[in-house]
This record gives structure tokens, C-alpha cells and sequence, in this order.
């Protein structure tokens, strides 16, 4: 459960939770808008801890900027070395801190915004599923669509669909 958690949530039990909170409201069974307040609270709660840790932890800022270029550029896959690289960090040291920021890999991190970003293609109707691939970095439209539906739960042809 949520109750008493102090270490901070991971990029993936995020996930998890923000699908618990639209199978509760999809579902609308008695009590579900407190269950879902107290849910958005932990999530608050557990970001304003993360981030608070976050200022404290050596090169924050360094990785900080890491992650922008990732966000910026989902369209390029950076190895670990040149992220390392970029935050002035040997890449055992950048993996340990990336880590310890974000709860995943650089390649992890990298993949999620991928996807969020093609999710956003396909949802705009901009482009199909293999355009949306193309225009994220992924050569392999069979890689991307089996990474979509791991992260997603759901393949990304489906995903338009709901």
C-alpha cells in the first residue's frame, strides 16, 4: 500500500498507479474518488520528497540537464557513455546517480519517453503506427510494437483504438 511510504516511486509504480486511478474512475465503484484523492496525494507527496532528495544528491543539476537532451531528441537513442559524458561523469557513476534520480536506466528512461512521444503522434492522428515509430528513432517497427506494449500493456495499433 501507499501508507507510511517514504522512499520515492519509481517511473514504473507511477505508471502503475496512474493505471489504478483509470481503472477506479472507469470503473466508479463506491468509494472510488477517495481512493483516487488519496492515490494523486502519495504520488504528490512521494514528488515533493524525490525532489527535495533530488537537490541534495552530487550533479543533480548535471543529470537534470541529461534529461532535457533525452526529452528534447526522442528521436535519438544516446548510449550511457555519452550521457556520461555530457554530465562531466565516468558512466558507472552517471548509471548509479541516473538511477538513484529517476528509479530507471538511461535505456529505460530513453524508451518511456519514446513511446510517450509516439503516443502523442498517434493520438493526434498525425501519423500511424509505423510513421509514429519512424519519427520516435525505431528502425523496427516489430521492436517498437513489442517496447509499446510492454510499457503500455497494449499494442500501439490498439492503443489508437481505444
Amino acid at each position: 500500500g501507499l501508507r507510511g511510504q517514504t522512499r520515492s516511486l519509481n517511473l514504473y509504480e507511477t505508471t502503475a498507479l496512474f493505471h489504478e486511478i483509470y481503472a477506479l474512475w472507469t470503473a466508479k465503484r463506491a468509494g472510488y474518488r477517495i481512493r483516487i484523492r488519496s492515490i494523486i496525494h502519495a504520488i504528490l507527496h512521494q514528488m515533493i520528497q524525490a525532489r527535495s532528495a533530488a537537490r541534495d544528491m552530487p550533479f543533480a543539476d548535471e543529470i537534470e540537464q541529461v534529461l532535457e537532451i533525452v526529452q528534447k531528441s526522442p528521436e535519438r537513442t544516446f548510449t550511457t557513455e555519452q550521457l556520461a559524458r555530457r554530465a562531466g561523469l565516468s558512466p558507472s557513476y552517471f548509471r548509479l546517480l541516473f538511477k538513484r534520480l529517476t528509479g530507471c536506466s538511461p535505456l529505460q528512461y530513453q524508451n518511456r519517453i519514446r513511446v510517450n512521444r509516439a503516443k502523442d503522434l498517434l493520438l493526434s492522428g498525425e501519423c500511424n503506427v509505423s510513421e509514429a515509430a519512424l519519427h520516435v528513432g525505431f528502425e523496427n517497427i516489430y521492436y517498437f510494437s513489442r517496447l509499446f506494449k510492454k510499457l503500455e500493456g497494449v499494442s500501439p495499433s490498439r492503443f489508437v483504438l481505444r
